[in-house]
């Protein structure tokens, strides 16, 4: 998930959807499996962004923090990729706010931030 949100900042969608292809080609589906798998497939223009914020913000306190965490990251990247600015920055800022320990995503996040408002 990672390397795709890489390759959709890069402005390299085709290469992202690819690489998101090829990996649930090669990983099974199975319930620990089924929410990453909802984010390529929101990567990917499978799910709306609507769909994947209401998804990452149902079910238990600790599991809605750290899908929350990782959705507004990803919807934030594809707003990002879409040259939207003015709509990524809430949605990372949130991530930001809902970090959780070793995840990638708030870091990450963070220096969405302060790209894209170096850039204004």
């Amino acid at each position: 998930l990672e390397l795709a949100a890489f390759r959709l900042r890069a402005g390299k969608r085709a290469e992202a959807i690819a690489g998101l292809k090829k990996h649930l080609e090669q990983t099974r589906a199975k319930p620990e499996t089924a929410w990453p798998r909802q984010i390529a497939e929101f990567l990917m223009g499978d799910l709306t962004e609507t769909e994947l914020l209401l998804t990452a913000r149902t079910g238990d306190a600790m599991t809605r923090r750290e899908r929350t965490c990782e959705a507004t990251f990803y919807a934030g990247i594809a707003r990002a990729a879409n040259d939207d600015a003015d709509g990524a920055l809430p949605l990372f800022r949130e991530c930001s706010e809902n970090a959780v320990p070793g995840f990638v995503e708030p870091p990450m996040a963070r220096a969405e931030i302060s790209r894209l408002q170096g850039g204004r």
